[in-house]
């Protein structure tokens, strides 16, 4: 590692550094093709007028929706068009109202929970 860092410290964020970047592989590696598909699904949904709908109950979950809706409505890639999206949070009441509230046979709906829970799912 270059730069400021030496010693113990350095070497102690390079193998860190490591072990997710191996971590990142394996994990594509395995889903790539399942990914792929979801990726398609969402696409065709998206083609059919559907909006992504992203939704977070706890304080990480709802900053992970957020984060999401936002990537779709103003993507970082100049050319990339917008796609609609929403992020929808606990503190607006109950999110399984919500979604009844929002959602349309087209839309494409991603939950995220705590990292403690690790997971994210998709419908």
């Amino acid at each position: 590692m270059s730069g400021v860092l030496r010693g113990p410290i350095a070497a102690r964020i390079d193998e860190l550094l490591e072990r997710r970047a191996g971590a990142d592989v394996a994990y594509f590696d395995a889903e790539s093709e399942r990914l792929a598909g979801l990726c398609h699904r969402m696409a065709e949904r998206f083609a059919r007028g559907g909006r992504l709908l992203a939704l977070g109950a706890s304080p990480q979950a709802r900053s992970d929706a957020r984060h999401v809706a936002v990537e779709f409505v103003h993507p970082v890639i100049v050319g990339k068009r917008a796609l609609p999206a929403l992020g929808l949070a606990g503190e607006g009441g109950p999110l399984e109202a919500q979604t009844d509230l929002a959602a349309e046979p087209e839309d494409i709906v991603m939950a995220f929970e705590s990292e403690a829970a690790g997971a994210v799912h998709l419908a």
